[in-house]
């Protein structure tokens, strides 16, 4: 709706102050299946088609409105109001009158249309349906990064006791089992002027993309700049590899 309304609105008045008549008692008339200008949303927010005979609940989905702000409520009516065909829906005075139902969760990625919760690759970056990082920040963020190397191997149950440490020039994920004699070992290198490497391969941009750096190109220099900056907060929160 586009008009406000009262619970004493009637098919032509928004507001009528008799309803014990069939006039219309109000000041300012409507008439929302004749009104050149409908005091509702032209375009419907939702559609239901009803056959004859149906007496199922109907459910329309107005979480668009909701998010938007809506709060002058909705009109359910006929796509063409001079159609023949009745519908008889219950009001609120019946008893069962329509609901709204809000489903409320907390949102801790507010600036991500597409995440509610951070996942394993952070919010503003989607995680993909194994659960590992290939598409998440290689050197923005490393230790989201090496934790989703582990994910992405399914590691974690075989090697319970896996450790994060960083001795400055390389961060490394290792642990052993005891049902495999081979330790498991992930290790992210600090970018340097000529290259670097990651568990996925040599790359050229902190998250992961393009070609391995070569030569001494002013913009190959700042690129790796940022990138040890975010390699050194990351190593700074981890203990010391042992010698």
């Amino acid at each position: 709706m586009t008009t406000a309304w009262t619970e004493s609105a009637t098919w032509r008045c928004p507001d009528d102050t008799d309803l014990t008549n069939d006039q219309a008692d109000c000041p300012q008339q409507w008439n929302p299946a004749a009104s050149p200008v409908p005091p509702y949303e032209p375009v419907p927010t939702a559609t239901h088609t009803v056959n004859g005979g149906d007496a199922d609940p109907i459910e329309l989905d107005v979480t668009a409105d909701v998010l938007a702000g809506a709060d002058l409520g909705w009109v359910i009516r006929k796509t063409d109001p001079t159609a023949p065909g009745r519908i008889r829906l219950g009001s609120s005075e019946s008893g069962d009158g329509p609901q709204l139902i809000l489903d409320t969760v907390v949102d801790d990625c507010p600036a991500d249309p597409d995440k509610t919760e951070p996942g394993l690759c952070g919010c503003g970056v989607p995680d993909d349906l194994t659960g590992c990082v290939l598409e998440c920040p290689v050197y923005t963020d490393v230790l989201v990064y090496m934790n989703g190397i582990v994910a992405s191997q399914g590691v974690s149950d075989c090697y319970p006791d896996l450790t994060m440490t960083c001795d400055g020039d390389t961060i490394r994920v290792s642990g052993v089992s005891d049902n495999d004699p081979a330790p498991f070992i992930a290790e992210l290198g600090r970018p340097s002027l000529s290259a670097y490497s990651t568990p996925e391969g040599s790359y050229g941009q902190c998250d992961g993309t393009g070609a391995a750096f070569v030569g001494f190109a002013a913009a190959g220099i700042d690129v790796v700049y940022a990138c040890q900056q975010y390699f050194d907060e990351g190593c700074a929160q981890l203990p010391a590899s042992a010698p």
